[in-house]
């Protein structure tokens, strides 16, 4: 049997959430206040020894990480992934919210922030901020480079990740299979997912098997860890033994409401 512990962590403020700005595949920095909440969230981590972690491609991800390893002492081998990346809002990624709603309304965008199978509109191939003019997915194939995904495409290109990715790392670290006679010593391994709040949502819809209505109102603070103890028997069969949140019950439910509030473009 192989113990997981998987830590998911969002990445920390960044300077366009700070300005209420839809993100998704624009690569931007933390701000000033992310990284000092980041620094924080990695004192928690101190007591996991991190064998792997996992980012995606985006600065902001990638900078959180760098700051685990600097606080928490580790030096894990580190792989980033655009498969991890956060949903892209096509033509919304660099509008605020507030223009958003003004130009579409509050319902329209509310949807499109949502709803499980709504794409927002998508972004013209000719667009700068389409990926297609971004050096860090010359890889992706035309049909990966998208114009604007919907919850339900992140969630399948994170099961892509998850299968391709994750199993075969953990399949390195199974036990193996001895003869009845003989007692096989159960294995230990601790990794780190450091991504966006839509990846993530989606890795624990995976995990958990959670309806899709109700992964649409989580709302997941950033630089939170969310620590899983899950058991593999195998690859294919695996038990969540645990699941623990490394903050205070009502100082995490008072992050959701920020967390909610700043998503509200009427805010």
């Amino acid at each position: 049997m192989l113990n997981l512990t998987l830590i998911l962590l969002r990445h920390a403020e960044s300077v366009w959430t700070h300005d209420g700005k839809f993100t998704g595949w624009s690569d931007v920095n933390l701000s000033e206040v992310g990284i000092e909440e980041e620094k924080k969230a990695s004192e928690r981590l101190k007591e996991f020894c991190i064998a792997r972690i996992f980012t995606s491609v985006l600065q902001r991800s990638i900078m959180s990480a760098e700051i685990v390893c600097a606080v928490t002492g580790q030096s894990p081998p580190v792989e980033s992934d655009w498969r991890l990346n956060e949903r892209h809002y096509g033509a919304l990624e660099g509008m605020s919210k507030k223009e958003a709603t003004l130009q579409y309304g509050d319902e329209t965008v509310r949807a499109w922030r949502r709803g499980y199978h709504t794409h927002p509109p998508p972004v013209e191939r000719t667009d700068p901020r389409h990926p297609c003019h971004d050096s860090k997915y010359v890889q992706l194939t035309p049909d990966q480079l998208t114009s604007g995904e919907s919850p339900e495409d992140v969630f399948n290109r994170v099961l892509l990740w998850y299968n391709q990715v994750l199993l075969p790392l953990l399949q390195q670290h199974m036990p193996e299979q001895q003869t009845s006679e003989q007692q096989t010593p159960d294995s230990s391994l601790t990794v780190l997912v450091v991504a966006h709040g839509t990846p993530l949502r989606m890795l624990m819809k995976l995990l958990e098997g959670t309806p899709e209505e109700e992964i649409e109102q989580f709302e997941l603070p950033s630089a939170v860890p969310i620590v899983y103890n899950i058991r593999y028997n195998t690859t294919q069969n695996r038990t969540i033994a645990g699941k623990s949140i490394l903050m205070d019950p009502d100082e995490f439910r008072t992050r959701q409401q920020q967390v909610k509030a700043q998503s509200n473009p009427k805010a």
